[in-house]
């Protein structure tokens, strides 16, 4: 019987205990809750005040200002380059441009205007190619600045209208010389590339 009275006691002891720490813990959330409500009241009060100290204050324009300075450079051209014992320039800048020699000298351009001696050349194959024709020209005295294979566009069926075309390299060569004083020679040449040729003038535009 004293053994049944004292595990009651202890479990009413255990009870009250629990029922205190309840009380406690709910006395501690309505606390929080409280201050929350508070700070959130101070919170939207502070920005209230905020807002209406930026409406009220007046706008200050802001000035940019850019500062730039101003310096004088002079730029010196260089020195002319001159060559002595030079008799004959406009040979000298051909030689030149022949060895591709590299440079910006306005005699060079002024050259590269020069209309070329243009010829053309019959009898040869399609195939042939334009570096040995340049070879053997420059072999015979001439200064060649172009050789090119002239070529036409022809239908592939010749009796329907919307046939595709085809390139054809014909017989011929343009043949573009430097302006001296034996571009004329080109018109004796018979053989070229072992083959028979005829060298003529090109054709006038009407």
């Amino acid at each position: 019987m004293q053994t049944t009275a004292f595990r009651t006691d202890v479990d009413a002891s255990i009870w009250t205990q629990i029922q205190n720490d309840n009380a406690t813990l709910k006395q501690m959330v309505m606390e929080l809750r409280l201050n929350n409500e508070k700070l959130q009241l101070q919170i939207s009060e502070m920005n209230a005040v905020g807002s209406k100290e930026i409406l009220s204050s007046p706008k200050k324009p802001i000035k940019v200002t850019k500062e730039v300075a101003k310096t004088s450079v002079k730029i010196h051209k260089p020195p002319p380059i001159t060559v002595c014992g030079v008799n004959d320039l406009k040979k000298l800048m051909i030689n030149l441009k022949f060895e591709e020699a590299k440079g910006h000298e306005q005699q060079m351009k002024t050259l590269a205007n020069e209309k070329k001696f243009r010829a053309v050349i019959r009898g040869l194959h399609p195939e042939t190619d334009p570096c040995d024709i340049k070879n053997e020209l420059s072999e015979l005295g001439h200064l060649v600045y172009n050789v090119t294979n002239i070529q036409i566009k022809k239908k592939i069926d010749p009796n329907n209208k919307f046939s595709d075309r085809t390139i054809v390299r014909l017989p011929l060569f343009f043949v573009d010389l430097e302006p001296q004083a034996n571009n004329e020679d080109i018109f004796k040449i018979k053989n070229l590339c072992y083959h028979i040729i005829k060298v003529e003038s090109t054709r006038k535009k009407k």
